[in-house]
């Protein structure tokens, strides 16, 4: 009883420091480019659109893929992402937001305002039930300036406005076609 219990004491501890010194050796290495990950889900995917509600797995697997306008950094401040820029009017209604160049989607076309403002779009019609419909319902019209110009005309000032494009499952989505596989 007594060498069965020493085993399980010394098992346990191996596995702690084993367990502990993996991610330190890990850390310590010099990160490469390229490669392969390999990730195990639970179940199969059943839409990849962006815009459309689904499961848990799908919005994840999803957010891996897919970026949204801004971000938000470790202090909860508004950063750049597919937006690079954005100006507010004085009285907080329109915003002109500048997008990122040579950002390419998955069938290898160049993003655009147009894109954008498909997708905002898309959002904003309440027979799509995209996410995010009532975080856009602020949002009276949408244009596009120039190729990489965005004009929102709000229907109201909102300060939350801006957060309401941190989140990727708004956003992207070509508005070219998709290919049978996409």
């Amino acid at each position: 009883m007594a060498i069965a219990n020493a085993l399980t004491i010394a098992g346990s501890l191996l596995v702690l420091l084993l367990g502990f010194s993996l991610p330190l050796r890990a850390a310590s290495e010099t990160p490469r480019r390229g490669g392969t990950l390999t990730v195990a889900i639970l179940k199969d995917l059943s839409l990849m659109n962006p815009l459309v509600k689904t499961s848990s797995v799908d919005r994840r697997i999803r957010g891996l893929m897919f970026e949204p306008l801004l971000g938000i950094d470790l202090e909860g401040h508004i950063q750049p992402g597919l937006a690079l820029t954005w100006n507010i009017s004085q009285d907080g209604k329109s915003y002109i937001v500048k997008l990122r160049r040579g950002v390419k989607f998955h069938n290898g076309q160049e993003m655009t305002a147009e894109d954008v403002k498909y997708a905002i779009d898309y959002t904003m019609n309440p027979k799509n039930g995209a996410f995010g419909f009532s975080r856009l319902s602020g949002v009276d019209r949408v244009e596009a300036v120039d190729s990489h110009t965005l004009h929102i005309a709000l229907k109201a000032p909102s300060a939350a406005f801006l957060s309401s494009l941190t989140v990727s499952r708004r956003f992207l989505s070509s508005r070219k076609p998709r290919s049978r596989r996409g």
